[in-house]
């Protein structure tokens, strides 16, 4: 692949661009644009050089966690590629808020098919496939070259309206939960819009309470929209100063619309403040003059992060990645952390800080990710007398389970009820692909299997144990013990009990107890008796044993090679691009000799 280099211009879909002929099964034209201007909005210039979390996604090596854990290779390819046009993982962007009811309608594979259909011209993103873990996964990313100029003209795009709801009406019922998706689709009819930013109160609630803190802020009852064409804007605006016809929302007039610039700086004027410059001819209802783009300023919008701003600073020496506070006042470049650096990691879109044992510090930071991941399942009947055939194999489990793009990478067993569990999937699943996977009539541990959805308290307690999961793989403390080396009093080479064959004096060469019937000299019970269990079908890989894994503090495995911690939780962090494997298995009872 090469990097990207074609200069970035405003591309633009619109209803003459359309062509006839796109057609993909299942999927309606109205889901299919949707989609298409959704994934592109993420990566346009109106929103990638203000979205922290995207540049970020989109410039690895500009990233203050990612950058000093790159390979020399991935360095390079991502340098090669340039600012915002790094690959993404399509789940990570299927995952968003606003796609989340395609997501969880639609496999990956498909949403990928209708990314290819884009209309805009010139092609803004790509859908490319790479191994990740030995596996073909999808990703997508910018194409055009994210440039600063690109935002020029922003000023003579972008207008202010105001008065979508009656005050009354906004005070006691509040803005709809669809209000942004239908402000969209008014703002279209005077042409194809880049963005629209519903206005908040930026003012802190009163008081302490954290009830006053949860939920977004409250709307401004106004929005700036910038238009991918000038034309667009000044349309709306030239509307509304008729005397009739003025533009209306739901049979409403609007109290209010202007170019951004002229509300902007009449609040300024208000303040006492200067009046601001946006990119482009307008200035203050003076169309005539036009503006240079002063560093830094180029489609200044609301947000405090600004890609152009971070890469002059870093270009500058000032700092040396994107998104961090400079050090000594933008004197020096910021150094690489190396103590009391944040502890992060990144889960179905968000960025979570840990503690030092690995827990997250908190959990609220969670704040989205993809419904119907899993789907909770319970053994129907009475279990068989027999413990080997009453026990779940997970393997057999998940490979029953498996079907094209249905792929289950979970098996988790419930600790209060043996009968009961989740199971995980790649992809979210669908109703139908619930009910196809109902009539498979699945068995196991001898009995068969019901599935059903997870409501939401446990949609998102699944992805909040997947996220401790990943945390503590990364960063909760390791010690001998923690990796499955007991030292017993005899020091290195002592503990109770060396076992026949195994070890010198009363212990194992690691200690723990027993060396081993055959003479293993690993610590933990038994070094051998996981070939006993061989015979059964049931050996525990990296198991107690000789442990040569760095797994999670006081972690084991079960049965089917699934970690799991001392207290029964999931043990494995979920890997880049699914949810990792856990599960639990029954003990088994013992058996008289």
């Amino acid at each position: 692949m090469e990097p990207a280099s074609t200069t970035a211009i405003d591309a633009t879909v619109t209803e003459d661009s359309k062509p006839s002929t796109q057609i993909i099964e299942g999927v309606t034209e109205e889901e299919r644009l949707d989609i298409i201007r959704q994934i592109e909005f993420y990566f346009s210039d109106a929103n990638l050089p203000f979205d922290k979390f995207m540049f970020l996604q989109t410039s690895p090596h500009l990233d203050s966690v990612k950058a000093p854990n790159l390979s020399a290779e991935a360095k390079k390819k991502a340098e090669g590629y340039g600012p915002g046009c790094s690959p993404v993982l399509l789940q990570t962007v299927a995952s968003f808020k606003r796609m989340r009811p395609y997501s969880t309608k639609f496999p990956t594979s498909k949403l990928a098919k209708i990314i290819e259909t884009s209309p805009t011209t010139p092609r803004l993103v790509d859908v490319i496939t790479e191994e990740l873990d030995g596996k073909p996964t999808i990703y997508v990313r910018r194409v055009l070259k994210l440039e600063e100029g690109s935002r020029a003209g922003a000023s003579d795009r972008s207008v202010y309206v105001k008065g979508f709801m009656s005050d009354e009406d906004l005070a006691q019922a509040g803005e709809p939960s669809n209000m942004q998706i239908k402000l969209e689709h008014w703002a279209r009819k005077w042409g194809a819009v880049a963005v629209l930013r519903m206005r908040r109160e930026n003012d802190k609630p009163k008081g302490n309470s954290n009830e006053n803190s949860k939920g977004p802020k409250k709307w401004k009852n106004s929005v700036f929209i910038e238009y991918f064409e000038a034309d667009s804007a000044e349309q709306l605006v030239h509307q509304f100063k008729q005397e009739t016809g003025k533009p209306q929302f739901e049979g409403r007039e609007l109290s209010s619309i202007m170019f951004k610039i002229d509300y902007v700086t009449m609040k300024a004027n208000e303040k006492g403040l200067p009046a601001p410059k946006i990119p482009g001819k307008r200035q203050a209802g003076q169309p005539s003059q036009p503006t240079t783009n002063a560093p830094g300023s180029a489609g200044r919008n609301s947000s405090s992060f600004n890609a152009f701003r971070e890469l002059k600073s870093i270009a500058n020496g000032f700092k040396e990645y994107a998104g961090v506070p400079a050090k000594d006042g933008g004197n020096k470049a910021t150094k690489v952390q190396t103590v009391d650096e944040p502890k992060v990691i990144e889960y179905e879109g968000n960025k979570l800080e840990v503690n030092g044992d690995g827990s997250l510090k908190n959990p609220e930071e969670l704040k989205t990710f993809r419904v119907n991941m899993a789907v909770a399942f319970e053994l129907e009947g009475e279990a068989p007398a027999d413990f080997k055939e009453a026990r779940v194999n997970f393997r057999s489990l998940k490979e029953s389970l498996t079907e094209g793009d249905v792929v289950c990478n979970v098996v988790h067993i419930s600790h209060t009820d043996k009968a009961k569990g989740t199971v995980g999937f790649e992809q979210p699943i669908t109703d139908d692909q619930l009910s196809h996977i109902q009539a498979k009539g699945v068995k196991a541990g001898g009995r068969s299997v019901k599935f059903i959805h997870l409501n939401d308290e446990e949609n998102r307690k699944f992805h909040l144990d997947c996220a401790v999961l990943r945390a503590k793989n990364a960063f909760a403390p390791r010690d001998d013990n923690q990796n499955g080396h007991r030292k017993g009093h005899g020091g290195d080479r002592g503990g109770r009990g060396g076992g026949r064959g195994g070890g010198r004096g009363r212990g194992g060469r690691d200690g723990g107890r027993g060396g081993g019937r055959g003479g293993n000299r690993s610590g933990g019970r038994g070094g051998d008796r996981n070939a006993e269990k061989e015979k059964n079908g049931h050996a525990e890989t990296n198991g107690e044993g000789d442990n040569k894994n760095n797994n999670v503090a006081g972690s084991k495995r079960d049965a089917e090679g699934n970690m799991v911690s001392s207290s029964g939780a999931p043990a494995t962090a979920p890997a880049a691009t699914s949810v990792p494997e856990i599960g639990r298995a029954e003990k088994k009872p013992k058996i008289s000799d």
